[in-house]
């Protein structure tokens, strides 16, 4: 009864313009989630007979800080999927990141971080939406509401642009890999198959460029 009430007064309050002014700053990233299936992992096993399968056995998640090569990528789901554990993680390397994509080519990419969910959110309502982000690639600022606006320094001064046009194509991606598995599936690493306990993620993040940090 309380979900209903609740969503009926967010309908009647998106039925509402908003004339207010927002500004969101910094934390913006783009998400990419991937549903855990043994038939994905089947396949990205078949597609990738180099990976030593006797490291992923013996490897520990306890000895891995950051995931620096597939092996790792392998067993911290392993591990995290026995457990039902969420967890979140630092890739590093473009290398690995590309390989990623490549093994799920078809997930889907979605606005992350709050300041860029925030703006997206408060220009939908009708608001007019202000976003800083210190990283605007093109795929970034494609996920960007159309309406919303960002700060750029010109000759005569700070002026509002259209963040989607403002895009840097010398900026990097943040990107986020967010990987969700359901509870009860059975998971085949060939050496042992893995029941998940519950449902859960793990988030395999990006490093920022040149910082070896994530942001």
């Amino acid at each position: 009864m309380r979900t209903e009430v609740w969503q009926g007064y967010l309908r009647k309050a998106c039925r509402h313009k908003l004339t207010t002014r927002t500004f969101a700053a910094f934390n913006t990233n783009v998400d990419v989630v991937a549903h855990v299936t043994n038939e994905k992992l089947q396949r990205l096993l078949r597609a990738n007979p180099d990976i030593d399968m006797d490291i992923v056995r013996n490897r520990s998640i306890d000895d891995i800080k950051t995931i620096t090569s597939k092996e790792d990528f392998l067993v911290v789901l392993k591990e995290m999927l026995g457990q039902g554990k969420s967890f979140h993680i630092v890739l590093e390397g473009k290398e690995l990141m590309d390989w990623l994509d490549k093994q799920f080519p078809d997930e889907k990419e979605s606005m992350g971080g709050q300041a860029g969910i925030i703006a997206n959110q408060m220009a939908s309502l009708g608001a007019m939406a202000v976003v800083y982000t210190p990283l605007l690639s093109a795929k970034q600022a494609s996920l960007f509401d159309e309406r919303v606006t960002t700060p750029i320094v010109t000759e005569s001064g700070i002026e509002l642009e259209p963040v989607r046009q403002a895009a840097r194509p010398e900026d990097s991606t943040k990107i986020n890999w967010i990987f969700e598995y359901a509870k009860g599936i059975e998971i085949d690493f060939g050496f042992t198959k893995i029941t998940t306990p519950r449902a859960n993620s793990v988030i395999v993040a990006k490093t920022a460029p040149d910082k070896g940090k994530t942001i």
